[in-house]
């Protein structure tokens, strides 16, 4: 095969592998899995300005150098799945141009059409080309190596001799220098650069002086970039690559063993289980083109004194322990950094299979390629598009449910702002994030109008009740909506329709409501204080300004005047923020036999985000309060208002320009037993 013809079908494979990683990529997958969160967080870490070499995961150490670039693409294309993943992708495919190159380089220019055509087809490097991980990097970065490697040794297929190139040496050392800011592999190849560049200068014989000074020009920018890298593992040992690349070696003998056994299964029998990287079970490579690669694999065994054989076999040497061993095996996330020499096996095999034959047998052969490549083409295919994004693992593995909200809200304007109702508003532990955290990460704009409440204690009004989405994130749908709150959403209409989550989206436009409600309190809703306030025995009638850019616009009596002991108590606020809010804001509402005396009970509390709100968002709360079983029969007053929570300290209500008040009383009640 000619150079010029392995152009033309170069370019239709990298079209065929364009495709298939761009398809459905809004969709597929489904939405982000938590690691690719903590890759997102990091990289959001880097756009506010925190810089480090290794960051810090619930102790376990992540290099930047992927989510730093991943910041720097987000600025232009936005965030969101779409803009979190397209770096991913375009590494992706300049891994598949760099495997042709070099494939080509070593081993002729079948050989790299071959290895191009193998990963442009194969699931795993489909995935990873789809997946916000550093991981995405090692198959470029190996191929990026290996030609850098083969370019500056003058190593081109059976050609011996030539001239070195000295870009290749730039390139290699700044390939190695920055690989230790990506994943902790950088080791490994590494070591397997420096292995193959001794290997060259003791067996050729005279070596070039000119490539021997551009060889430890190489050296001089590796250590020159390492540098940083290296003293912060002197630092932060515990957090450094090495460390993480012991700690995670097999313990034992028996476990070595059997971790192998599992990697070296995985590829051609039963493939990684995580649906995060792969189909659950399928192998990475199918049968018959595992059984070329053996092929490709003799044949370079028999010709390891040609220098490119000894940089395959090489490769193979260091990367096989290292991505073999590594946790989980198969693990192919960390396999990516394989598949390189392992396509280039495959290419060597099917170029000595074809030019060993005559005649008819080529043809043969040259059939059995093209057949080969579709069958990989349409299992890849069926089991991207139609199989991998509907089942149940994948769902949960990519919080697929969130996603999907997300993907409704990305679709249908940024505009249009949005209340998350959740019931988990604070992390379970630190540095976790809870659903809404994660949807949020999920939107196209990181500035996108969101806010977000637990809709069974506290609803919101967005901008004085102008349209507003509400996008129920828990499993529950609007089931869990607080059925005081439902009237509402007769102000709109509930959104179905495929790839929307069920019962789960609402669009309202209530402005012309509430402005009718609030309207109504400023003449039906009295405020009285207490008599040992400055404001005494005034009368006030809302809306009330108080401290800390809140007005309170008023309530709906919704108690009866006679209640029983054990009786649940609902009393409903309405809140309006005019601008920033106290940080730790929340809401209390007391039930008093004596104004003067301490509560004898009280619901605290209010479950929404304060820095997520803004001016004129309209707070809706929903106290419930329990009357103990030991009161005694008597006249009981109901007070409410607000606090900061960390102070403790009470938000001072206004009549006129003086504080007046911190206990806002809105009625009363009698218990009769």
């Amino acid at each position: 095969m000619s150079i010029r013809l392995s152009y033309v079908f170069a370019v239709i494979l990298f079209l065929i592998a364009a495709v298939l990683r761009f398809a459905s990529l809004n969709e597929l997958p489904p939405g982000l899995s938590d690691a690719e969160i903590d890759d997102v967080r990091i990289a959001e870490s880097v756009r506010s300005g925190r810089v480090e070499v290794f960051y810090d995961l619930d102790g376990v150490g992540r290099e930047g150098l992927y989510q730093s670039a991943l910041t720097g693409i987000t600025a232009v294309v936005g965030s969101g799945a779409f803009g979190f993943r397209i770096l991913s992708l375009f590494i992706g495919l300049i891994g598949l141009a760099l495997v042709y190159a070099v494939g080509t380089r070593l081993c002729g220019p079948l050989a790299g059409i071959a290895a191009m055509g193998l990963l442009a087809v194969n699931l795993s490097a489909i995935l990873l080309s789809r997946t916000v991980a550093r991981e995405a990097v090692l198959m470029a970065w190996t191929a990026a190596i290996m030609l850098a490697l083969a370019r500056a040794f003058f190593i081109y297929g059976e050609r011996r001799g030539g001239k070195s190139d000295s870009p290749a040496f730039l390139a290699l050392g700044v390939l190695l220098g920055l690989g230790f800011y990506i994943h902790p592999l950088s080791l490994v190849l590494t070591m397997f650069a420096m292995t193959f560049i001794v290997y060259r200068v003791l067996t050729t014989r005279p070596f070039p002086r000119r490539a021997l000074s551009f060889t430890w020009f190489t050296l001089v920018i590796t250590i020159v970039l390492a540098m940083p890298y290296v003293l912060s593992t002197i630092q932060l040992p515990d957090l450094a690559g090495t460390t993480r690349l012991a700690d995670d070696f097999p313990a034992s003998l028996s476990r070595l063993i059997e971790t192998l056994a599992a990697g070296i299964n995985g590829f051609l029998f039963v493939g990684d289980l995580n649906p995060a990287h792969n189909m659950p079970g399928r192998p990475l490579f199918d049968l018959v083109s595992g059984v070329i690669m053996a092929v490709g694999l003799l044949t370079a065994a028999g010709r390891i004194r040609e220098s490119g054989n000894t940089l395959l076999l090489l490769a193979l040497l260091f990367l096989v322990p290292a991505t073999l061993l590594a946790p989980a095996s198969p693990n192919f996330l960390i396999t990516s950094a394989l598949l390189p020499p392992l396509a280039m096996l495959f290419g060597m095999g099917v170029s000595t299979i074809f030019y060993s034959l005559r005649g008819l047998g080529r043809a043969v052969s040259a059939v059995g390629l093209v057949a080969l490549f579709g069958f990989n083409l349409v299992w890849a295919g069926d089991d991207l598009l139609v199989e991998w994004g509907t089942l149940p693992e994948t769902q949960v593995s990519f919080n697929a449910r969130l996603g999907a909200l997300a993907h409704f809200l990305n679709q249908s304007g940024v505009e249009t702002p949005a209340l998350l109702c959740a019931e988990a508003l604070q992390p379970a532990a630190p540095g976790a994030l809870t659903d809404a955290h994660k949807l949020a990460l999920m939107m196209h704009r990181a500035d996108a109008p969101l806010r977000a409440a637990d809709c069974n204690a506290t609803f919101i009004l967005i901008n004085g009740g102008a349209p507003q989405y509400i996008v129920m994130v828990d499993p529950e749908g609007l089931a869990k909506l607080n059925p005081e709150f439902l009237p509402w959403l007769g102000y709109g209409q509930v959104i179905e329709g495929p790839g929307i989550p069920p019962n789960s989206i609402a669009r309202i436009a209530p402005a012309e409501a509430l402005a009718n409600r609030i309207g109504a309190y400023t003449t039906t809703t009295p405020i009285t204080f207490a008599p040992d306030e400055p404001a005494g025995n005034a009368v006030a009638l809302p809306p009330l300004r108080l401290e800390g850019n809140l007005t309170f616009l008023g309530y709906d009596r919704r108690w009866a005047d006679a209640q029983s002991p054990g009786d649940l108590l609902l009393v409903v606020t309405y809140w309006r923020v005019d601008g920033i809010l106290p940080p730790d804001l929340a809401f209390f509402t007391h039930v008093q036999d004596d104004p003067g005396a301490r509560p004898v009970a009280q619901r605290d509390g209010m479950v929404a985000l304060p820095e997520m709100l803004e001016p004129r968002d309209v707070l809706i709360q929903a106290s419930y309060v329990d009357l103990p079983f030991s009161l005694p029969t008597g006249d009981y007053s109901i007070s409410v208002g607000a606090y900061e929570s960390a102070a403790g300290r009470r938000l001072a209500a206004f009549i006129g320009d003086e504080a007046s008040a911190t206990r806002l009383y809105v009625g009363g009640f009698t218990i009769l037993r």
